[in-house]
């Protein structure tokens, strides 16, 4: 199987149009973002995110076989809940990255399970909220 065709293109669009969406909501409408698809070795991460934040940019990089998995059973909530939480390291990550700044390297899994557990319950917050339906053709 051709793995750049895992999810079809127009369901590449879609989640695109959603990442925008997703931006507009948490108003971070003035950053830019590109949603490439990849293999990923890890096939349980279903996306990561590389913030370039002195251009007010970020790479999200999205698991196309995890997506595909998630489109196929219909399970379109956990996309949503991955793609809400990569934006939402736009937020945190700041404060994050001057904590571990200010402490020693012992400290810093601490600091990186403490930053994962804010934007996972921040995350939750906004899940509840984001009432704009995933629709897949």
């Amino acid at each position: 199987m051709n793995k750049e065709k895992i999810v079809s293109d127009v369901n590449k669009q879609i989640i695109i149009e959603y990442c925008s969406k997703i931006r507009e909501y948490l108003r971070l409408d003035e950053w830019e973002a590109d949603i490439v698809f990849y293999d990923f070795d890890k096939e349980d991460i279903l996306a990561e995110i590389c913030i370039l934040e002195s251009y007010l940019h970020c790479i999200i990089r999205v698991n196309e076989e995890l997506t595909a998995k998630i489109i196929k059973e219909n399970e379109t909530e956990k996309l949503i809940d991955g793609l809400i939480h990569e934006f939402i390291h736009i937020i945190i990550d700041p404060l994050y990255r001057l904590a571990i700044d200010a402490q020693n390297n012992s400290t810093m899994p601490f600091l990186e399970e403490k930053r994962e557990q804010a934007v996972c319950r921040v995350t939750g917050i906004i899940l509840k909220e984001f009432k704009e339906p995933l629709v897949f053709i």
